[in-house]
């Protein structure tokens, strides 16, 4: 073949067999993150010539070298490395600036470890000493126990002697005297017994007399200026028939006291016990022996205050001398008509009436009422009746 034919089956197919003599080179760019940036890696020329290599018309951005991740962390914690070095060159410059007075503090330590075990040796020894003492001596034993009981009854009642002290019935008799009418006796008969009996477990009495002569008002002032007044204990007999069922409620009454944790047992206890009847008298004996024997076994001094209802003079002799023999009975004397005045003075003057400044008020309370029946009972109910009808404004 000529070389004329040549050039001609090389014009005709050269799209399809390429000469050796021609070289083409293909460039590929990786794709951007935007699509309109995406460069073609080649451009085929529509007008039927050769394959020719066309540039894109799209300006392509410098590449950069991808940044792995390790050194992306190493380059923004460079200041913070740089600043943990130095704070760890300065804590190993610091230990051994203090390195020898490390030993220093530690002796410090050991000498106050020394002077703490001497301390509670010394306390040890003390308190064995002292424990010793009051195991052998008696005079020493007693003296710690005073002091103690002292210590603990100022702390708890505000007193050093408020549970040893002894009786002092002299505040409740004034106070008898100031608000009790035509009762001297009766108040005298009721110290007494106090006073002799302030040195026993338990002691007792009856309250007997008449109507309206001051047996509960009696009852009523001793409570209010006991000497103890945490101790003042009451029970009011039920008005249920049976005599089992009343003594019963005493029964649960006298426990209640016996489980209360500190009153009863320091000082002096009152119980009183009213609205009594002659036909209670035998409930009465027996509740007395049960409290006698309760103080006693449970050293708790108690004085017990039986108070009976009113009862004319002669049954008292009759009913009441089956009352226990430990029972001190005081009677109190019948009323008069300058009993009965002093009753209304008293009185008006509690309620802020001036009687003599009226005496038509006076005059008509007292006609209004039997003394020897009723005593001083109703003389406040009989000036509030009697003031509302007028007369408290009305002179003679």
């Amino acid at each position: 073949m000529s070389s004329t034919d040549s050039n001609a089956l090389s014009a005709l197919f050269d799209d399809q067999v390429p000469s050796k003599d021609k070289h083409y080179e293909f460039g590929f760019a990786l794709p951007s993150p935007t699509p309109s940036s995406v460069v073609q890696p080649m451009d085929v020329d529509s007008s039927g010539g050769p394959l020719q290599l066309l540039q894109s018309p799209i300006k392509q951005e410098p590449t950069t070298v991808p940044e792995y991740p390790g050194e992306k962390r190493q380059r923004l914690n460079d200041g913070q490395v740089k600043r943990k070095i130095r704070k760890l060159a300065a804590e190993e410059s610091r230990n051994q600036n203090h390195q020898g007075g490390g030993v220093i503090v530690g002796e410090s330590r050991f000498r106050q470890l020394i002077g703490l075990r001497l301390l509670l040796v010394c306390s040890s020894a003390v308190v064995m000493a002292v424990c010793v003492g009051l195991l052998t001596d008696d005079n020493v034993r007693k003296d710690f126990y005073k002091r103690y009981k002292r210590q603990y009854e100022l702390l708890l009642y505000g007193a050093e002697d408020y549970c040893s002290r002894q009786l002092d019935f002299s505040n409740v008799t004034r106070a008898l005297d100031a608000q009790l009418v035509g009762q001297r006796d009766a108040i005298e008969h009721v110290s007494r017994v106090f006073y002799d009996n302030r040195h026993q477990l338990y002691s007792s009495l009856a309250l007997v007399g008449s109507v309206g002569v001051g047996k509960s008002l009696m009852a009523n002032i001793i409570a209010e200026n006991f000497q103890w007044r945490p101790n003042v204990h009451r029970f009011t007999l039920s008005v249920s028939p049976n005599p089992d069922q009343q003594y019963a409620r005493f029964q649960q009454f006298v426990q209640s006291l016996r489980s209360a944790p500190l009153e009863p047992k320091c000082g002096h206890n009152l119980l009183i016990i009213d609205g009594l009847g002659s036909e209670d008298i035998a409930t009465v004996n027996k509740m007395d022996q049960r409290m006698s024997f309760v103080a006693t076994k449970d050293t708790m001094p108690t004085t017990a205050i039986f108070v009976f209802q009113g009862t004319a003079f002669d049954e008292i002799d009759g009913n009441f001398g089956v009352l226990n023999g430990t029972i001190e009975r005081v009677r109190l004397r019948q009323l008069d008509e300058g009993d009965l005045e002093r009753c209304v003075h008293q009185e008006a003057a509690s309620l802020g009436y001036n009687v003599e400044e009226n005496p038509r008020l006076l005059r008509t309370v007292m006609d209004s009422m039997d003394v020897n029946r009723y005593g001083c009972k109703a003389v406040l109910a009989k000036l509030g009746f009697y003031w509302q009808q007028g007369l408290g404004s009305t002179g003679e």
